[in-house]
């Protein structure tokens, strides 16, 4: 490209030099000296004119030229980081969707119904995500209260952020997963910008990479449990935050396709809500039902088993 472009600006300059000494040429020999002297004067200005004209092209087109070139650079570069992240989204997966972790999130949900008739909580999530996943990944900077906004925990190199919900709907299955509260930038009292609003997401979000998500749809009174873990990338599409519309009674903010809210009500939380088959079922780790009927154990009987395996 740059070859042929720098040809073409030489040939162009030639032909015009050449025209103009041409012409300036054949009036010398029809016209007096001092007449000629003016004529060749000015050719010299007009060719002097052409190469600064070119001069002036020449630099304009390199500088095109290095913004292709940078262009391509830090396409190289997105494309290198997509490979990456491409590349540690399929590690992370093929290190947890094994035989060992599906069996062992099954054996956790089943001993904690043995004292619980309640449905698995956030809290408690947590600590029971980690141990499942500690069997495929080194499980580092756990919450225990004092963790950055965002993350819980760390399962291997990715941080992890960690969320329950509850599906809802017969024909069509819902839910719904609560994120960050967002008093400091939008509340009744001061309703807040978009623009400052999603920075303040961002600035959160930077402090992990995957949601691990655990659903559960509750049947017959909660006699069957049906739970259902994903680990969702952060940047999947459901959790981009974007085009958001503070509603007329200004008492939340929500997005135009529906997927997020801000409520001020409720500490300015923020909410997505979706579908269910919005999900890539690559997504989804293990599942498993639980038949909660069952007599429960108290802590007691807890306290008495780990005696027994003791003596």
């Amino acid at each position: 490209m740059k070859e042929l472009l720098s040809k073409f600006n030489h040939d162009v300059l030639e032909f015009r030099i050449e025209v103009i000494v041409d012409f300036s040429e054949k009036i010398k020999k029809k016209l007096p000296n001092k007449l000629s002297l003016d004529i060749t004067n000015i050719a010299i200005a007009s060719i002097n004119e052409v190469k600064d004209k070119k001069s002036k092209l020449t630099n304009v087109i390199h500088k095109e030229l290095k913004k292709d070139e940078d262009k391509v650079i830090v396409s190289s570069n997105d494309i290198h980081e997509d490979k990456e992240n491409f590349e540690k989204e399929k590690d992370i997966y093929k290190k947890l969707k094994t035989d060992e972790v599906k069996e062992r999130f099954k054996n956790e949900l089943e001993g904690y119904h043995m004292v619980n008739k309640e449905p698995l909580n956030m809290s408690k999530w947590e600590t029971i995500n980690s141990k499942i996943a500690s069997i495929a990944l080194p499980i580092s900077d756990e919450a225990c209260g004092n963790h950055a906004s965002g993350k819980d925990a760390k399962f291997g190199d990715y941080g992890m952020s960690m969320k329950t919900g509850k599906i809802q709907g017969k024909k069509v299955k819902k839910a719904s997963i609560s994120s960050y509260r967002l008093t400091t930038v939008c509340n009744t009292a001061n309703n807040g910008t978009e623009e400052n609003i999603i920075n303040e997401i961002k600035k959160r979000d930077k402090s992990f990479e995957y949601y691990s998500i655990l659903l559960r749809e509750e049947k017959n009174n909660k006699d069957y449990i049906d739970y259902r873990w994903y680990v969702i990338p952060k940047k999947f599409r459901l959790f981009q935050v974007k085009n958001l519309k503070l509603n007329a009674n200004k008492k939340n903010w929500e997005s135009q396709d529906k997927n997020c809210k801000i409520t001020f009500s409720l500490s300015s939380q923020l909410w997505f809500d979706f579908n269910l088959d919005e999900i890539d079922d690559e997504y989804m780790i293990a599942s498993h039902e639980i038949y909660n009927c069952e007599s429960k154990m108290d802590y007691t009987d807890v306290l008495k088993l780990r005696d027994f395996k003791r003596s």
